[in-house]
């Protein structure tokens, strides 16, 4: 009895004191992306997986190589520059949500700003993208290009039509009926 209960405290303080592993079979690792999405950082090698809006934005568009990623981070460096960056994942603000489902929202094959989707923006659409700012018409596609998924512990789908967002304030972006941004409230 006294072994078992040995046995499974030190297979539990194992766990729990393991530093995270590569997420097997991933298959991100080594590989050239481009970001699907603006990034803000105010420290490159902790970026907050809520994207916070304030610091300085590494562009959608930018190509990038994945060096690491683990249950609670993905490493990356621009490959323009060599400049690396941490994204640093929680669970707490993406319930329901693995790493490897966030990577995928971030990290993509394609170059987006060169793609049919992008193409199809409105000038204020690709203004909005350009500047990391929602703006009034802007779609939900072209919101999530300018900021980010939005995170899921205050909005659980973007199904839904008001997404928060956080800069130094909270944020809100309403959307109408259309699908199109009507209303936002706070932010920088």
């Amino acid at each position: 009895m006294i072994k078992r209960i040995y046995i499974a405290t030190a297979l539990a303080l194992t766990l729990l004191l393991a530093p995270a592993t590569l997420m097997a079979g991933s298959g991100l690792e080594g590989k050239v992306l481009y970001l699907q999405s603006n990034l803000w950082f105010v420290r490159p090698m902790r970026i907050n997986a809520v994207n916070y809006q304030k610091g300085t934005m590494l562009e959608a568009g930018t190509k990038v190589r994945i060096d690491r990623m683990s249950s609670r981070a993905i490493e990356f460096e621009t490959v323009a520059n060599g400049l690396e960056y941490r994204i640093i994942y929680s669970r707490k603000f993406f319930p329901g949500i693995e790493i490897e489902e966030y990577a995928s929202w971030y990290f993509g094959k394609q170059n987006p700003l060169e793609s049919s989707a992008y193409e199809g923006f409105t000038a204020v659409e690709k203004k909005g993208i350009e500047e990391g700012a929602p703006k009034k018409g802007m779609s939900k596609r072209a919101v999530i290009m300018a900021l980010g998924q939005p995170a899921r512990h205050r909005t659980r789908t973007t199904e839904l039509n008001t997404w928060h967002y956080w800069s130094t304030f909270r944020m809100e972006v309403r959307f109408g009926k259309d699908g199109r941004v009507a209303q936002i409230i706070g932010g920088r």
